[in-house]
């Protein structure tokens, strides 16, 4: 899918967005929630859409350990959407901003976050590699992504590798300062 057919997707599913994946989603959350639960510092979510993630981290208390968030996504629309529904949401707003951009070309200098979260969005670059060659240049201690499995062509590499899975996902962590376990390595606060 090329960079406007998913604005443009996203752009109008975005009403029903969360009604469509707020469940699908949370499973995910839940299946990287050892590296999402120990997050600190600065974290840029790739693709955030309508900030479920964000909203997720706040009902389970783990907000408070992030200093600042960015929500990147490529659809203004999700990105409105978002922000209306976390408005009222102090824990969240006080650390937030959003940026419309591309996933493949991420507008950050490296090493600009501690952690960087990517839920279900590689798939849709042309080459999802370049997503995560992304991810790694802007992440300074590591982060965690998923892939839908039957349309997963990564290739091995040293740099990330499989924690877990859903049903259709497969969820993979950015290995930096994380272990394989998902866990904070040595030397990390």
């Amino acid at each position: 899918m090329n960079v406007k057919d998913v604005m443009k997707k996203y752009d109008i599913t975005a009403n029903g967005y969360d009604e469509l994946y707020q469940e699908e989603q949370g499973i995910k959350y839940l299946s990287a929630w050892k590296i999402i639960s120990n997050m600190k510092g600065k974290v840029i979510d790739i693709g955030c859409g309508t900030l479920l993630l964000e909203r997720f981290m706040s009902a389970y208390g783990t907000i408070e350990r992030i200093d600042y968030i960015v929500g990147l996504d490529i659809s203004e629309r999700m990105l409105l959407i978002g922000l209306t529904k976390v408005s009222s949401d102090e824990r969240i707003n006080s650390k937030l901003d959003i940026v419309r951009g591309d996933a493949s070309m991420l507008p950050f200098r490296s090493s600009s976050f501690d952690f960087a979260v990517s839920f279900t969005v590689f798939t849709l670059l042309p080459i999802e590699a370049i997503g995560i060659i992304e991810m790694d240049r802007v992440a300074r201690r590591g982060g965690v992504f998923t892939m839908l499995k039957k349309f997963c062509r990564l290739p091995l590499d040293r740099k990330y590798e499989t924690i877990g899975e859903t049903d259709k996902d497969l969820i993979f962590v950015l290995k930096k300062e994380i272990n394989s376990k998902g866990e904070l390595g040595e030397g990390s606060d």
